[in-house]
């Protein structure tokens, strides 16, 4: 958890039996609670001076690796279910529709990859207050949200019925895709901030911030 510490906000350890925990049920039905701390004793600290809009940039990126990684698992699943499910004589992948859902899948997939580790990039060489850093955390979450939208609705053209099956690995990751595309803010969130972060630089700053970035 952010606590407050003696230099600042900082990360704090705390046991879970000090904690108050009332158990929840996520979108890809995962085991989630509400968290209730009371003089919760901390058991370590890190990162002194971290601040919260800093832990949730950083939070943002880990999600957004998770999101692309998502991706990654459901192009190679899709691909191999496109090779195996036999319609009409042949496998589905061989036909141009089909092979066009797959094009597009490992296009979004590709550039979930990219904006991922361009902002994990940005973490280890800027500092995590900073604007640039900033920029591509804003950037990732955005096209991670928009490459999850996508990205889910084409593996599940892909797969058919098949696909949202308890039995189906799809659904596994396509629902957790779901559930992280709203942790440390959706992408109109990001979207937003961005925006106005680009308004405040004027004509004259506009591109450099581009190029800069």
């Amino acid at each position: 958890m952010l606590a407050d510490g003696p230099e600042g906000a900082e990360i704090a350890l705390a046991a879970v039996a000090d904690c108050t925990l009332r158990p929840l049920e996520g979108i890809a039905r995962e085991a989630v609670a509400d968290v209730t701390f009371t003089e919760t004793p901390v058991l370590a600290s890190a990162a002194p001076g971290l601040c919260e809009e800093g832990m949730k940039r950083f939070g943002a990126v880990v999600r957004a690796t998770q999101m692309a990684g998502a991706l990654e698992a459901m192009l190679e699943i899709s691909t191999e279910y496109a090779q195996e499910r036999v319609a009409f004589g042949r496998p589905i992948g061989k036909f141009q529709a089909v092979q066009h859902l797959l094009a597009r899948l490992a296009e979004e997939t590709a550039a979930a990859v990219a904006a991922t580790s361009s902002a994990a990039a940005a973490l280890e060489n800027h500092e995590i207050d900073g604007a640039a850093v900033f920029i591509e955390v804003a950037s990732a979450k955005i096209r991670v949200g928009e490459a999850a939208r996508d990205g889910a609705m084409i593996a599940h053209q892909v797969h058919g019925a098949i696909g949202f099956t308890a039995e189906h690995p799809l659904h596994r990751y396509v629902q957790r895709l779901w559930g992280w595309r709203d942790d440390f803010g959706q992408e109109a969130h990001w979207a937003l901030a961005l925006g106005r972060h680009a308004a405040r630089q004027g004509a004259g700053g506009f591109w450099p911030m581009i190029v800069a970035a």
